[in-house]
């Protein structure tokens, strides 16, 4: 098991410049403490409180590829449209859908990929 200091110089040494104090903080504490498993919860987490605290939403999209910085800039206006609401975008590559998108609001999902569109007509056959 490597000790508490040393797994937080190593977030330290990785962050450092690239992160805000607070952030870089925030991991190291995480690590430190073992919990390193559970930084994508506690990160996601942090991120949906912050968009709540600014009256955001947090919308999750989910692709088969990486989105272009216009593609994203396209969806999060599209999203804040139909939501009514600011979007904070989150975008997780995911080829297993192999095309499209599915998005996850709140506790809306919108499923326009191409894996559930194939479900879809598996269906009806």
């Amino acid at each position: 098991m490597i000790p508490a200091a040393t797994r937080q110089g190593i977030v330290e040494d990785l962050l450092g410049g690239k992160a805000t104090a607070t952030t870089t903080q925030l991991v190291a504490m995480v690590v430190g403490s073992g919990r390193g498993r559970d930084l994508p919860a506690i990160i996601d987490r942090v991120v949906a409180r912050a968009s709540q605290s600014h009256q955001r939403e947090l919308a999750e999209v989910r692709s088969a590829v990486a989105l272009t910085d216009d593609q994203q800039d396209r969806l999060t206006e599209a999203l804040g449209r139909a939501t009514g609401k600011k979007i904070n975008l989150k975008v997780v590559v995911d080829p297993s859908i192999v095309g499209g998108l599915v998005a996850t609001i709140g506790d809306t999902v919108i499923d326009g990929s191409v894996r559930n569109r194939v479900e879809q007509l598996k269906g009806r056959l």
